[in-house]
């Protein structure tokens, strides 16, 4: 809606442009409708050759430390490290009772 707003400004100003504009935009939309299309490919290619990567890296880890250690840095997975806080926690003896 904004850009019809403009274009009556534009043809209320010069009149040769705003009717210029309206007949090359066709023309120029069409022109470039082809690097659209490469470059969506080219995008779905590259998401493609992503997942297959993280897929790899996920699938073939050792541990998931090992996963945490890369993503997270030296501290690890905080929810492993959750987990294992829990874990101690209910085997010393403290059990939560409702």
């Amino acid at each position: 809606m904004a850009a019809f707003f403009l274009w009556c400004i534009l043809f209320i100003l010069c009149w040769p442009l705003a009717l210029l504009a309206i007949v090359l935009f066709p023309i120029v939309w069409l022109v470039t409708l082809p690097f659209r299309i490469l470059g969506i490919a080219v995008h779905g290619v590259f998401a493609l050759l992503a997942a297959l990567f993280f897929f790899a890296r996920t699938r073939f880890a050792r541990s998931t430390d090992d996963l945490s250690a890369s993503y997270l840095g030296p501290g690890g997975n905080l929810r492993v490290r959750h987990r294992e806080a829990l874990f101690l926690e209910r085997s010393e003896g403290s059990v939560c009772e409702l």
